[in-house]
């Protein structure tokens, strides 16, 4: 009702991260340029981090378009491109986590152990290696990560030619992912790190910014009168 009566075509703040309603911030802007630049250019490990609410989910959708977009500009030489694993529950046991990723790639699982998984999984980036291809795994939500799934992630940044990493990684999750990675126990894999970005809160004058882009995408016309007052912004902020 209310979209009608403000001459909205949809929705402007629903929670859903959809690609449209992105605010590229300088931060934002960063953190994406980091994240097509390392999967792009096969740097193998990419980590970005920022609290609830700054955007990680949505970075990484504009990331996936990105992505698909450049595939799009291939389809003549009838190859896919770029293929992606993205785990979202990071809840799980090593043999899991390797069962997820394998399964998100279109490769059977069923009855396989872990050393035959890793095989799977290594026959797999070598075959799409040779022709050039990009191949990433993204975990959501990562700094609920055990240390023992982290180490499968080291063991994993070992699959690599002379020139290229084969399997480009990217980890997204709150500060407690970067407070795991700068820990002496996993030094290793922070050694790793390729790329690093940090989102964090919009401020004031970023809010007022982000509000007229929602609406704009939202269908409101440009020379409608403003639905916030600058008070409300500022209390907000």
């Amino acid at each position: 009702m209310y979209k009608a009566f403000f001459n909205l075509t949809r929705n402007p703040f629903e929670l859903t991260p959809d690609p449209a309603f992105l605010f590229p911030t300088r931060r934002h802007s960063e953190a994406l340029a980091a994240l097509y630049y390392g999967v792009r250019r096969h740097k193998g490990f990419v980590v970005v981090t920022g609290e609830v609410g700054t955007g990680k989910t949505l970075v990484l959708r504009c990331l996936l378009r990105l992505l698909k977009q450049s595939c799009l500009l291939r389809l003549l030489k009838q190859s896919t491109d770029v293929a992606y694993a993205y785990i979202f529950n990071s809840l799980l046991s090593p043999t899991e986590f390797l069962q997820y990723i394998l399964a998100d790639f279109g490769l059977p699982t069923s009855g396989k152990n872990k050393s035959e998984l890793l095989f799977d999984l290594s026959h797999f980036l070598i075959s799409r290696g040779t022709k050039k291809l990009t191949t990433i795994l993204i975990v959501d939500e990562a700094h609920h990560l055990s240390a023992e799934i982290l180490e499968e992630v080291r063991l994993l940044t070992n699959l690599e030619t002379a020139e290229d990493k084969l399997l480009q990684i990217v980890l997204v999750g709150q500060p407690e992912l970067d407070e795991k990675l700068d820990s002496v126990g996993l030094r290793q894999l922070k050694q790793r790190i390729a790329l690093r970005a940090r989102l964090d809160s919009l401020d004031e004058n970023e809010i007022n910014g982000y509000i007229e882009k929602r609406l704009h995408v939202a269908g409101m016309k440009p020379e409608a009168d403003a639905l916030f007052s600058s008070e409300a912004i500022s209390n907000e902020a």
